[in-house]
């Protein structure tokens, strides 16, 4: 990878949350939301004493992990990532869970900000299954959905950038450590800005292109043999 661009977040966000998978056992070890930020806080407890520190932060994540999101609810699992080095977001529906993972190898404060990411792509999920629908039925061309798809993960950026420097200001010291906390101050607050911001920083926002891209032809696919 070159650089350390904010895109590293997103190269497999579709596939994870269209993803039809059975969950761990470690994934169903929680009982509900809020016990399941609990669980985050005990397994990463650095970045769990960071998330007390600033119980702005730890009260948004709460609501958003107790809303119910089309009938899912947020859950976390301490395992690695599925689909990616960093961090994802799998779809349980027999479950009706969507589970984030993050790499544990991230700074503490760059796993809260990979945290509130996964969760803005969670609440996405909707705009996703609309994406999905269009592209099944024909009703969108292959361009127009890998466009429509980085539209979509470009908002949930925008949100992160939007809160976290408000409930999780760092000291200079700390923000020097935290890859993802410094890129996403850097994050432009242009769509096409950011793309091209992006693919100077990162080989992920080509990779989550082509990611959509297949996507799209599996969708067609399928739809073709229906």
């Amino acid at each position: 990878m070159k650089g350390s661009g904010f895109s590293v977040l997103l190269s497999s966000l579709l596939v994870c949350l269209v993803l039809q998978g059975c969950a761990s056992d470690s994934s169903r070890q929680t009982s509900g939301p809020s016990q399941s930020l609990d669980a985050f806080k005990a397994d990463r407890p650095q970045a769990g004493e960071l998330l007390r520190q600033h119980p702005g932060l730890e009260e948004w994540l709460r609501d958003a992990w107790g809303s119910s999101i089309e009938g899912y609810h947020i859950q976390w699992s301490n395992e690695k990532p599925t689909h990616g080095p960093g961090a994802d977001t799998a779809m349980l529906p027999e479950d009706r869970l969507m589970v984030i993972h993050i790499s544990d190898k991230y700074a503490p404060p760059d796993q809260l900000v990979a945290l509130c990411f996964e969760t803005c792509n969670a609440q996405a999920h909707s705009r996703f299954e609309a994406l999905c629908s269009k592209a099944s039925s024909g009703a969108i061309s292959r361009g127009e959905f890998v466009e429509a798809v980085g539209q979509v993960e470009y908002g949930a950026v925008l949100r992160v950038k939007d809160c976290i420097p408000r409930l999780l200001p760092l000291l200079s010291n700390q923000v020097s450590a935290a890859i993802l906390y410094r890129s996403l101050l850097e994050v432009p607050t242009d769509f096409e800005a950011y793309k091209e911001w992006s693919r100077s920083h990162s080989e992920n926002y080509r990779l989550s292109d082509e990611l959509a891209g297949r996507q799209y032809d599996e969708l067609r696919k399928a739809s073709s043999k229906q």
